[in-house]
């Protein structure tokens, strides 16, 4: 049952379907903001560091742990 369907005026237990049931479509192509934003970068560690440095600039954080550094790739460290 759709609203447009009905050639009345919706009861209360229509309005009250109506506002429980799920209307949700699939769509295979739907991709997230973050998805969308990093199809489009070509160097990850690039886009971070700048990100970083924006933070940096715009937010002049005080307290940041002691080793924090905006140049840090991404990832563990590796021995050796």
């Amino acid at each position: 049952m759709i609203a447009e369907e009905l050639d009345h005026s919706p009861s209360e237990q229509e309005i009250t379907d109506l506002s429980l049931k799920q209307i949700v479509e699939k769509n295979d192509d739907f991709k997230t903001h973050g998805e969308i934003v990093m199809s489009k970068v070509a160097d990850v560690n690039e886009f971070v560091r700048i990100w970083r440095n924006h933070f940096l600039e715009t937010m002049k954080p005080q307290h940041l742990p002691e080793h924090w550094d905006a140049n840090r790739k991404l990832g563990r460290p590796t021995d050796g």
